[in-house]
C-alpha cells in the first residue's frame, strides 16, 4: 500500500511543468505545414499551450529568428568567485542570418505549428495579442526539434511584452561538467520576476503536491523588485543524464512574459564502479504491477509552492482540463551504480517509442528504503481515448537494462451535478437522503465520491459528518448523524472522481478536488483544488 500510495499521490496533486522536449524526431501531420523552401533542410515543430498539459493557444504566431552563439547565447568571460563562466540571454540576429523561406507560422487549433529552416541556432518566439511574450533561446537545430512551449495570458494589460533578460553565471556553451558546480542566475524585467527554475537534460518540471510540501527545483518564489538572483549548487547525478545534453533556465517575470534559456553541455558522471555487462531493470512499483496511469483534471490549474510560503498557493488557468500521464516505478537493483533512469513514450498509432526524459538516481532518506519513481508527463499530444504506452529502463553509461512498460488510455472530464437538497430548499429532513449525478456517466468506469456537510459559513473542521461513496448516486444520513434542527447548511464533495478501477486505476478523472491540511497556528486551511459545486438547504424543526 505504501507504494501505490505514491502513485495515489500523484493523483490529488497539482501539477506546473514547463513542458520543452527537444527530440531528434519528426512526426506527419496534415495542418500547418508549408512547403519548405530550398534553403530550409530541417524542422521545428511542437505546440503552444495554455498550461501544462492543458488547452491549446490557437492563431498564436510562432517565429525562428536566427542567433549567433557568438555574440547573443554565451559568452566566455571570467567573472567574480564562485563562478568563471558567464551565459548572457539577448537576442541578436546573426550577421547574415536572415534568408528567404518559411521564418513564421501561426498554430492551429490544437496549438500546433511546424518551420522549416536551415540548420543553425535559432531564439523561438510566440507572441498573440492579450497573451504574454514566450521565448526559447539556443535552439540548435542539425535536423527537427520538437518544442512545446507554454504562453498565459497577460497579467498586466499596460505591461511590457518584452521576455525577461537572462544571465547565467558559472555555465557556457559547450562547458564539461563531471561534478556539482556553483551556478548564479540572475534575471531583470521592469515587470518583476515572479520565479525561475532550473535544470539538467531537459526543461525544468515543477511537481509540488500539496502535502508533500516539497521544495522546487533550485529556486522559486516571488520576486518584487525588476532585478532577482537565484544561486544554488547544480549536481547533474540529480536528472540521471551523461554525455551531450543541455543547462535549461525558465524565468517568468510579472506579466507572464517567459524567457527559456538552452545551454548545450557535456556531463561526465565520476564514481561509478563498472560493474557487470548488464544493468537490472526497474522494477513495479507495488505487488498490483502498477507501471503507469493518467489523470485528468476537470478544470485547469497551475499549482505551485512560493519558496517562503506556508502552503501551496493555487491559480485557477483560463477554463479547460489539465490531462497527465505518470509512469511509476521502483529502484533498480544496481542502485546506486547506474546512471540513472530513461523514459520512453509511444502514443496511439506510434510505431517507435521516444525518449522523453531522464530521472536521476535519489537518495532514500534510510539505508533499508526502496525509492518509487515517478515521471510526469504533460505533453500536449496526450488525449482522451487515445492509449499511451511507457517504458522505463534504468542505465549506466553505454549500457541499458530491460525496460518496464505500461499502458494507460486517458478518461474524459466530467462534473458531479447536486440534486437534492436543492439549493435553497427549506423544511429539510434532519436526515436527509443526498442525491447527486455523474454527467456525463462514462461506460465501464468506477466512481468514488467523499461527501462532506458543514454549518453554512463556517469553515471545514474536522469532518463530523463526511461519508465516503462508491457506485452511488445517493446517501441517506443516519440517526448517528442527524443534523441539527433550522440551522443552515451546505452539501460539497471533499473529492469525487472515476477511475477505469478504484483498486488498481490505470486512468482517473477528477471534478472535484478540496484538500485541507491542519497548522497549529492557523486551524484547519484549505484550497478548492477543482471547486465542489455546492447547494444551501436549512433544516426544518425537526
Amino acid at each position: 500500500m505504501r507504494r501505490w500510495a505514491v502513485l495515489r499521490r500523484a493523483f490529488f496533486a497539482g501539477v506546473i511543468s514547463v513542458a520543452c522536449f527537444l527530440a531528434g524526431c519528426f512526426f506527419i501531420r496534415s495542418s500547418q505545414v508549408a512547403y519548405p523552401p530550398p534553403s530550409a533542410t530541417c524542422v521545428i515543430e511542437g505546440y503552444v499551450t495554455l498550461h501544462a498539459g492543458g488547452e491549446p493557444v490557437v492563431a498564436a504566431t510562432v517565429r525562428a529568428l536566427p542567433i549567433s552563439l557568438n555574440t547573443a547565447g554565451t559568452v566566455s568571460a571570467p567573472v567574480a568567485t564562485p563562478t568563471e563562466y558567464r551565459a548572457i540571454s539577448r537576442y541578436v540576429p546573426s550577421p547574415g542570418g536572415s534568408f528567404s523561406g518559411t521564418l513564421s507560422t501561426v498554430t492551429d487549433e490544437e496549438g500546433y505549428f511546424r518551420l522549416f529552416v536551415p540548420q543553425g541556432v535559432y531564439a523561438l518566439e510566440v507572441r498573440k495579442e492579450g497573451y504574454a511574450t514566450s521565448r526559447v533561446e539556443g535552439l540548435k537545430i542539425v535536423d527537427a526539434a520538437r518544442v512545446n512551449i507554454v504562453q498565459k495570458p497577460i497579467a498586466n494589460p499596460g505591461g511590457s511584452l518584452e521576455p525577461p533578460r537572462v544571465t547565467v553565471l558559472g555555465i557556457t556553451e559547450g562547458m564539461t561538467i563531471s561534478g556539482p558546480i556553483p551556478v548564479i542566475v540572475e534575471a531583470e524585467s521592469e515587470n518583476g520576476i515572479k520565479w525561475i527554475a532550473a535544470s539538467v537534460g531537459g526543461p525544468p518540471t515543477i511537481l509540488a503536491p500539496y502535502f508533500l510540501e516539497q521544495e522546487l527545483p533550485f529556486y522559486l518564489g516571488p520576486v518584487f523588485s525588476q532585478t532577482s538572483r537565484a544561486a544554488f549548487t547544480l549536481d547533474p547525478v540529480r536528472f540521471g543524464v551523461v554525455g551531450r545534453t543541455t543547462f535549461e533556465v525558465i524565468v517568468y517575470d510579472g506579466n507572464n512574459n517567459r524567457l527559456h534559456l538552452i545551454l548545450g553541455v557535456y556531463v561526465v558522471r565520476e564514481g561509478l564502479a563498472p560493474g557487470p555487462g548488464e544493468v537490472q531493470p526497474p522494477r513495479v512499483a507495488d505487488s498490483q504491477g502498477t507501471v503507469c496511469a493518467s489523470v485528468t483534471f476537470s478544470k485547469a490549474l497551475d499549482l505551485y509552492r512560493l519558496s517562503g510560503e506556508p502552503a501551496l498557493q493555487v491559480c485557477a488557468a483560463p477554463p479547460g482540463t489539465n490531462l497527465v500521464g505518470i509512469a511509476v516505478w521502483r529502484s533498480s537493483l544496481d542502485e546506486p551504480n547506474i546512471t540513472g533512469y530513461r523514459v520512453y513514450r509511444k502514443i496511439g498509432n506510434e510505431t517507435e517509442f521516444r525518449l522523453i526524459g531522464t530521472v536521476g538516481v535519489a537518495r532514500p532518506s534510510e539505508p533499508w528504503e526502496e525509492e518509487v519513481y515517478q515521471y510526469v508527463d504533460t505533453s500536449p499530444e496526450l488525449k482522451v481515448g487515445v492509449p499511451v504506452t511507457y517504458r522505463v529502463t534504468a542505465y549506466r553509461g553505454e549500457l541499458e537494462s530491460d525496460y518496464l512498460e505500461g499502458t494507460t488510455t486517458p478518461l474524459p472530464p466530467w462534473e458531479v451535478e447536486l440534486l437534492e437538497p436543492a439549493h435553497g430548499a427549506t423544511g429539510v429532513s434532519l436526515t436527509p437522503t443526498f442525491r447527486w449525478r455523474a454527467k456525463p456517466a462514462w461506460p465501464g468506469c468506477e466512481y468514488e465520491y467523499v461527501l462532506l456537510v458543514i454549518e453554512a459559513g463556517k469553515p471545514l473542521l474536522p469532518p463530523a459528518r463526511a461519508w465516503w461513496i462508491r457506485d452511488a448516486t445517493e446517501l441517506t444520513v443516519s440517526e448517528e448523524k442527524a443534523l441539527a434542527p433550522n440551522t443552515t447548511y451546505e452539501w460539497l464533495f471533499l473529492r469525487a472522481w472515476m477511475a477505469d478501477d478504484l483498486e488498481r486505476p490505470t486512468a482517473s478523472s477528477f471534478a472535484a478536488i478540496t484538500p485541507w491540511k491542519w497548522g497549529t497556528s492557523e486551524g484547519w486551511r484549505w484550497w478548492e483544488l477543482i471547486p465542489s459545486p455546492r447547494a444551501q438547504f436549512t433544516t426544518g424543526g425537526g
